[in-house]
């Protein structure tokens, strides 16, 4: 997907200037290429691989969804953040929306400064944490959207995820081809967490035969207090299950 494709996509979406909008992603697109020099960000950076399995594959639930789940006012949490996808992206699109990247790198969580600040993005936090610490200290059940990219598998990834989301929001997990799997393994858990699978979606990237697996969690109750486990607790409970 090239940068005109990608405006084309833009002009899809209500509310927003297609043209400045793609002039963000221009410069973010300019600014991880430059960084990526200098550290390692992310292995994908040809122009047209990146603006579809970085940009487009950030806004994909704007775009596919059959209902929006994003409000002007809402607070998001991207867990396991990297080099900014999907919640710069979102962001980005909502530019109002108050969001929070979290990561436990802090070369990372530097880059993402310094990009928000050159895209004018205000209302932003960056926390250098390890997502279950955070999920057991101030983020717990404090965010209407959770998001998270590939992270790790789906058992473990509601597990980081589903605590930091109020009663009544969400959790968003982008999958790879075999999130459907995943979610198989998952299911259990994240009733226990107080999820509950509302909408699935497999969609096509038209490349390298990849695809994505979105899966929308509602949060219905509390989670239990002793969710987020430690790291080695929630690596010893994967035993038995397929890796990410």
């Amino acid at each position: 997907m090239d940068p005109s494709e990608f405006t084309k996509v833009l002009e899809q979406i209500s509310g927003i200037d297609a043209e400045k909008t793609a002039a963000q992603f221009a410069l973010y697109y300019d600014m991880l290429i430059e960084t990526n020099q200098k550290y390692n960000l992310t292995r994908i950076t040809e122009v047209e691989e990146a603006y579809l399995k970085h940009f487009y594959d950030s806004i994909i639930p704007i775009l596919k969804f059959k209902t929006s789940i994003f409000q002007s006012d809402m607070r998001i949490c991207d867990v396991g953040t990297g080099a900014g996808f999907p919640g710069v992206p979102l962001k980005i699109i909502y530019p109002d929306v108050k969001l929070t990247l979290l990561d436990s790198s802090q070369k990372k969580l530097q880059f993402l400064k310094e990009l928000t600040d050159k895209l004018h993005l205000t209302n932003v936090d960056f926390v250098w944490q390890r997502a279950e610490e955070f999920g057991q200290g101030e983020g717990r059940e404090k965010y209407d959207l959770v998001v998270s990219r590939a992270v790790a598998n789906l058992r473990v990834l509601s597990e980081y995820c589903l605590p930091l989301v109020r009663k009544g929001g969400y959790f968003l997990a982008y999958k790879g081809k075999n999130g459907d799997q995943e979610m198989i393994e998952a299911k259990d858990l994240i009733k226990t967490l107080g999820g509950n699978v509302k909408q699935e979606l497999l969609i096509d990237l038209k490349q390298d035969d990849d695809s994505r697996s979105l899966f929308l969690i509602k949060k219905n109750t509390i989670t239990p207090r002793k969710f987020p486990r430690s790291n080695s607790q929630i690596k010893a409970s994967m035993k038995g299950y397929h890796a990410k």
